[in-house]
């Protein structure tokens, strides 16, 4: 008798402590999710606008003393913008992978408590 009431409460015990995390995990997207996204715009327009500004810099310093048919200003314009295009797609992917991930492991602990 007293095994079965272990196992009752051991089984009682872990659906509290899913149900618990479930919970928390349900708050933190709900609460952050606007500051999230806010954060992620700003890192995604920093890095774009930096490897872009520093293009048109580095660019405009190479036109002004090497003198060529060609604008370096334009290449190394168009040359940051895809860098920061790149960058910008990088930290979205990671912040949408790492999000998947969270939430495939609750699945995963869901089935495996069924």
């Amino acid at each position: 008798m007293k095994q079965k009431t272990f196992e009752t409460k051991a089984c009682s015990f872990k659906k509290n402590a899913l149900n618990q995390e479930d919970q928390k995990i349900k708050a933190r997207k709900e609460g952050m999710d606007t500051i999230n996204w806010l954060g992620m715009m700003g890192i995604i327009g920093w890095s774009v606008t930096i490897p872009l500004v520093t293009g048109i810099a580095l660019g405009v310093w190479i036109d002004k003393y090497y003198k060529s048919r060609y604008s370096f200003t334009l290449m190394l314009l168009f040359g940051g913008l895809a860098l920061g295009c790149w960058i910008a797609w990088y930290w979205i992917n990671k912040n949408i992978s790492h999000s998947g991930n969270i939430e495939n492991r609750n699945s995963r602990v869901d089935k495996k408590g069924d």
